[in-house]
């Protein structure tokens, strides 16, 4: 993430749609007006005018001097809505209707009272990886709507959204790696999966007419130690292993044991605790290039 206020752009003014209707609308009160001959008419036609001219400025003011910076968000799962955190710094008075827009965000808006206060922007994650997110934006049409003053800061959030976790994953075929191995405790029979290692058929039962069976094993490591490796699960695509993987990791450190990750040319031997949590669930979010290939 980056930790400055970044590149920022000047304030852009730009007319709003609501312009030329309030232009139309003063060209009518001066045309009854003339027509007519009323004082108070072309008074009121003065005024609006005189209020439509000080708008523009009143408008800039909203943005003009205002700084922010992102702040580093907490890491999600795909799928759900990450908090996007804003600092914004205002060290003049109030602003009004300051709204705040990043691509992908849903837009919030704020009133900006003098002081720095904190901006939560929803994100809906749909992809793991570590995704890049920016320039934020703020926007304000505050007081009449007549003009849009637009400012852009070229600055971004860095948040990593991690796989989906699948809600069961499949014990591993394999024994524990990197000296850990321990032994295959059975634990008793399932439907057949597509996918189960055929060592692993309860052919016997088949033979008896019992129909297509898989024995169950659960792995007893030496040293209370686990290595979680992405070729001692059953073939699948990589987003359905990824997925049994993320759930194995956050099983083991739910129950206080130490693991380990093992994934193709990376591998994070066995720790535990949240930090070690989070190098392998971002080990797996960014896997073969964070989905985003």
């Amino acid at each position: 993430m980056r930790t400055g206020d970044g590149a920022v752009n000047a304030v852009q003014l730009r007319p709003t749609p609501r312009l030329g209707g309030f232009a139309l609308l003063l060209a009518l009160l001066w045309l009854v007006s003339a027509n007519y001959g009323n004082n108070l008419g072309y008074l009121l036609t003065y005024l609006l005018a005189g209020v439509g001219l000080t708008a523009p400025f009143h408008t800039r003011r909203q943005l003009a001097g205002l700084a922010l910076r992102p702040e580093a968000p907490e890491p999600v799962f795909a799928g759900e809505t990450a908090e996007l955190p804003l600092r914004l710094d205002n060290p003049g008075s109030a602003r009004w209707q300051v709204r705040v827009s990043a691509p992908g965000a849903e837009a919030v808006t704020v009133a900006a009272d003098g002081g720095t206060q904190t901006v939560m922007l929803p994100y809906r994650t749909e992809r793991r990886g570590l995704l890049r997110i920016g320039p934020v934006t703020l926007s304000s049409t505050f007081p009449l709507g007549l003009f849009r003053a637009v400012r852009r800061f070229e600055t971004e959030w860095a948040l990593w959204v991690y796989p989906r976790p699948a809600e069961q994953a499949p014990i591993p075929a394999g024994r524990g790696r990197a000296g850990l191995d321990g032994e295959l405790e059975f634990q008793g029979l399932r439907d057949y999966r597509p996918g189960d290692s055929p060592r692993r058929i309860h052919w016997k039962g088949l033979a008896k007419g019992q129909g297509l069976l898989t024995r169950e094993f659960v792995q007893r490591p030496h040293g209370d130690e686990t290595v979680f490796a992405w070729e001692d699960l059953s073939p699948a695509e990589t987003e359905q292993r990824l997925a049994w993987l993320c759930r194995l990791v956050l099983d083991a450190e739910e129950s206080g044991k130490s693991y380990g990750l093992r994934l193709p040319g990376r591998f994070l031997p066995p720790q535990r605790g949240a930090a070690h949590l989070h190098a392998c669930l971002q080990a797996l979010a960014g896997f073969g290039g964070g989905g985003h290939g």
